[in-house]
């Protein structure tokens, strides 16, 4: 898909069916950008002044349908799992989101909003970031019982090792640069166009 109609598009939706809403950040402009392939699909992020996401887009063999609205698609990338969930326009066609920020308040300027989005693209296929997501987290737990609910001591034992691990990786604050995908998701980034939801 051609880039330059993804932002043409948005723009259009700016000032159309989003003219005059409160959610609004007249501060920003829409912007597409970071969009490289992964796997067979194509991943960035979509800037527009009322939210920011990760935006998936299907490869030229693949095409989402009106029909596959709400669906939820899970994609692994170096740092985590991402869940995605399928949209559709008249003129984009099927497009898969995954919600970063909205709204879009707390972005200064343009500038603030493009490098955090570049730094979100940057974070997204380093390892060091990695970070279990709550679901994880509770499939884990989960495991963990039933392993000791069934007296396998040496399953509990494997799982509580792998959520131990799980947990070090994702409290370790001494790498102030970079970003773990929890961060990231809720707005807590560091460094230049930083967020701080409080």
């Amino acid at each position: 898909m051609d880039i330059d109609l993804i932002e043409s598009r948005y723009n259009d939706i700016l000032h159309t069916k989003m003219e005059g809403v409160a959610v609004l950040n007249h501060k920003l402009q829409v912007k597409a950008l970071g969009f490289q392939p992964f796997a067979e699909e194509l991943l960035g992020v979509l800037i527009t002044p009322w939210f920011m996401s990760l935006m998936l887009l299907p490869d030229e063999s693949t095409e989402w349908t009106e029909s596959d609205v709400g669906r939820k698609l899970m994609r692994t990338l170096p740092s985590g799992s991402y869940e995605f969930i399928l949209g559709w326009d008249e003129i984009l066609g099927g497009y898969g989101m995954c919600a970063l920020f909205s709204p879009m308040f707390d972005f200064v300027d343009q500038e603030a909003a493009v490098a955090t989005a570049n730094e979100v693209i940057k974070a997204l296929f380093e390892t060091e970031n990695f970070a279990p997501t709550d679901r994880q987290r509770e499939q884990l737990k989960q495991r963990l019982a039933n392993a000791e609910a069934s007296t396998d001591k040496a399953s509990a034992s494997e799982v509580d090792t792998e959520m131990s691990a799980s947990s070090d990786q994702s409290i370790d604050k001494e790498r102030a640069v970079r970003l773990s995908r929890r961060q990231f998701l809720q707005g807590q980034i560091s460094g230049k166009g930083s967020v701080d939801h409080g």
